[in-house]
C-alpha cells in the first residue's frame, strides 16, 4: 500500500493540491502507471518520425527519382537516352509516342511510390505501437478501455487500414 498524508502544493500564492491525503494499493498503481509506462515504452521501442523528418525523407526520395515537370532533370536525360535507344531514334519527337505526357507520367510513378513508402513506413510504425499497447493492457483496465472505445469508435490502426 502506498500512502500519502495532507500533501500540499503552491505555485507561487496560488494553492493546486490543499491538504490531500490518499491511499494506493498495489493494484491499484498497475492502473495509474501503466498507461504512462505504455507510452514510454512505445516510444522508446517504435518511435514515430517528427513531421520535419518525414518531410525531409519524402523530399529526398523525390529529389532521387523522374521529375515529370523539369526536362533537365538528370534522371529525366538519363531515361531519355535509355528511351531512345530503345525505339532505336535520336529525338523525343521521333517517338512513337508524346514525350511530354510519358515523363510526366513517370513522374507521378515516383512521387507515388515515394507517398507510398512513407506511408507504409508510418503506418507500420503505429501498428507495432498499437501492438505494445496491446500487451500493457493485461497490466491496466484504463488502457484496455481505451483501446476497445477506439476500436469500436472506428479511430484505431486496423480500422483505418482497412479503409
Amino acid at each position: 500500500m502506498m500512502s500519502a498524508d495532507q500533501l500540499t502544493k503552491h505555485y507561487g500564492d496560488k494553492v493546486a493540491l490543499d491538504n490531500l491525503s490518499l491511499d494506493i494499493a498495489p493494484g491499484e498503481i498497475f492502473c495509474l502507471l501503466a498507461p504512462k509506462a505504455a507510452v514510454n515504452m512505445t516510444q522508446w521501442l517504435h518511435p514515430t518520425p517528427s513531421w520535419q523528418a518525414y518531410q525531409d525523407g519524402v523530399k529526398h526520395d523525390l529529389e532521387n527519382g523522374v521529375d515529370g515537370h523539369d526536362p533537365y532533370d538528370a534522371f529525366t536525360k538519363k531515361l531519355e537516352e535509355e528511351t531512345l535507344q530503345k525505339h532505336g531514334v535520336s529525338t523525343v519527337d521521333s517517338l512513337p509516342f508524346n514525350w511530354s505526357g510519358f515523363i510526366m507520367q513517370k513522374g507521378e510513378e515516383h512521387e507515388t511510390v515515394v507517398f507510398q513508402k512513407h506511408k507504409d513506413r508510418l503506418l507500420n510504425i503505429y501498428q507495432n505501437q498499437q501492438r505494445v499497447q496491446q500487451a500493457a493492457a493485461v497490466l491496466s483496465p484504463w488502457l484496455l478501455v481505451g483501446i476497445s472505445s477506439q476500436r469500436l469508435a472506428g479511430t484505431d490502426i486496423g480500422t483505418s487500414l482497412q479503409e
